[in-house]
């Protein structure tokens, strides 16, 4: 591979990527169920200043490490504001801490000619652009086990007495164990070991072209069971804890997994059917790499098949061969891997990311120059379409300064654009205006813009932080839409007289007639858009003191279902 080019222009990249992507923070609504259980229970940390045990609407939530949530809490507290803004930064700095770790891991094991192009590739992928902006548990956990990967490799070549590598390891492969058990462990750890451990007993480490692959000799991979050991000790320390004060913590997380592979299970194909989809745009060279894979084996076997002894010199065979064979074999082993597992989600796929984007790599240096001509009128069109029509959505949804820098940027770029000749260089510009512009292009999708709960959120400031009564299921939104208590009650007969709580909510449901009391005031109802055609109506009620009615005064129970009253005070 040739040296990198522009390489102060990948360098801006990676200086705007993150001011790019922080604009989807504050932005974007929170609409994710597993964001909702996450920022709501954040907030109830900073109202109850109580950090080991997190809860949702007042209970224990156990189901779920607690490492992203007190990343949340603790991003609020700091900054001082329970802006959503501060509530998802810690996303944002996994998503840095995930490219950093994936350059520096293939850099170590591929070299550095190798290293820029797949962290460009991981950086646009559009799987990453949407974990950005959602604050829940599978950033934290693959990108804290991708990082310790890395230190766990780097310490096993340590041959020092002190080995700095040995605790950096240890504590990240434990934070990564605490922001979502052991998925880390199962389809970063094991699949990539494996893979090492078959090329070693086809290589020789120390030859080309893995000078940095560790050597798993038997005190090597003693070093290694021992690490993630005591990883997975330290990690668990916390569930201990918790079932000192919930003795019944083991049952909720069995009955969870079984719901869990129960309630999401999937033909064991659903990967296959969505790994282009969940690749994207990087998907023609995924397809090409796997298309190369049969190929690549029938050259590998020939060139094995003239040497007599089991551990060759990989002299005679070019490099990028064994590169696309390693990344091929590390995805499919964690392909298969995930897989095997009942409950499939696409989320999981983030995993897989690291490895198929060195295989789309290692595709691209085998296709790259029967694309050379694509390459060359392509650029231009990439160049003057995508970048002004994406600064021209942004500006009609409304003229802001922080969309000013990027036409600057791009009218800077401009001359250097149309002075290189390489076709390479001049789409490897244009895809970086791109690219700086995506992020932001992003919430024009009405998929993004859309808030189902912005009525409910017009009650924030009157309802947070209070209890309520609730007769009906509310979800982890809603609860967050609120940031409120809500006490569910199995019948309006169960509150009590006098109530110590002013407030009732009521979802409306044919099999559940709107409460006709005379001490129940309905003061606001809104709509929650469930679905294109399922619709659910609340309705908020202020319980007064029964009092006896005056002539001719009327209650507003009969208010109609969407009328809102004009403004909110706290009684």
């Amino acid at each position: 591979m040739e040296n990198h080019p522009l390489p102060k222009i990948y360098l801006l990249l990676l200086v705007l990527w993150p001011l790019s992507c922080s604009v989807l923070l504050s932005t974007l609504p929170v609409r994710n169920i597993m964001e909702a259980r996450n920022l709501k229970s954040a907030q109830e940390i900073l109202d109850s200043q109580h950090w080991l045990l997190p809860t949702l609407n007042g209970k224990p939530r156990i189901k779920k490490p607690p490492l992203p949530t007190w990343a949340a809490a603790a991003s609020a507290k700091i900054s001082g504001s329970n802006h959503l803004f501060f509530l998802r930064l810690p996303n944002l700095f996994m998503g840095i801490l995930f490219l950093a770790a994936f350059y520096l891991l293939t850099q170590n094991l591929f070299g550095k000619q190798y290293a820029l192009l797949p962290t460009l590739m991981l950086l646009t992928s559009a799987q990453l652009l949407a974990e950005i902006p959602t604050a829940r548990w599978d950033l934290f956990a693959t990108a804290l086990g991708l990082a310790a990967l890395w230190a766990t490799c780097r310490c096993l070549h340590h041959r020092r007495s002190l080995n700095p590598y040995l605790p950096l390891s240890i504590l990240l492969w434990t934070a990564s164990y605490l922001s979502k058990g052991p998925l880390a462990f199962y389809l970063i750890a094991l699949p990539f070991f494996s893979t090492t451990l078959l090329a070693q007993t086809l290589l020789k480490p120390s030859s080309p072209p893995f000078p940095a692959l560790p050597d798993l000799s038997f005190q090597k991979i003693f070093q290694l069971l021992l690490i993630l050991t005591i990883s997975l000790g330290f990690g668990n320390l916390w569930w201990l804890a918790i079932y000192l004060q919930q003795p019944n913590t083991w049952k909720i997380l069995y009955a969870d997994m079984v719901s869990l592979n129960q309630g999401h299970a999937k033909p064991v194909y659903y990967y296959v059917l969505r790994s282009l989809a969940l690749m994207a745009p990087w998907s023609p060279l995924f397809l090409a790499a796997l298309f190369q894979l049969r190929q690549e084996i029938r050259i590998v076997r020939k060139f094995f098949g003239k040497i007599p002894t089991a551990t060759p010199s990989t002299q005679s065979l070019s490099i990028p061969h064994w590169n696309l064979l390693f990344s091929i074999t590390w995805f499919l082993l964690a392909f298969a891997l995930l897989s095997a597992v009942p409950a499939k989600k696409s989320r999981y796929f983030l995993s897989l990311l690291p490895p198929a984007c060195l295989m789309a790599t290692f595709a691209w240096q085998n296709y790259r120059y029967l694309l050379s001509p694509l390459y060359h009128y392509s650029s231009s069109l990439l160049y003057f379409s995508l970048p002004p029509l994406a600064f021209y959505l942004l500006w009609k949804t409304g003229p802001h300064w922080t969309n000013l820098p990027l036409p600057l940027l791009w009218l800077t770029a401009l001359p250097l654009f149309l002075r290189k000749e390489n076709p390479l260089e001049k789409t490897s510009i244009a895809l970086l205006l791109t690219l700086l512009l995506l992020p932001q292009t992003l919430q024009l999708l009405p998929p993004y813009q859309q808030n189902k709960y912005h009525q409910a959120l017009k009650l924030r400031p009157l309802l947070q932080h209070q209890k309520i009564y609730l007769l009906g299921h509310a979800s982890p939104q809603l609860l967050w839409a609120l940031n409120a208590y809500l006490l569910p009650l199995p019948s309006l007969q169960q509150i009590p007289t006098p109530s110590p709580i002013s407030y009732l909510l009521v979802e409306e449901t044919n099999h559940t007639p709107l409460p006709n009391f005379p001490n129940l005031v309905k003061i606001y109802s809104f709509t929650i858009h469930k679905s294109h055609k399922k619709l659910q109506h609340w309705h908020l009620y202020r319980i007064s003191p029964t009092t006896p009615k005056k002539k001719g005064q009327k209650h507003d129970h009969h208010r109609k279902p969407n009328q809102t009253i004009p403004k909110l005070h706290r009684p």
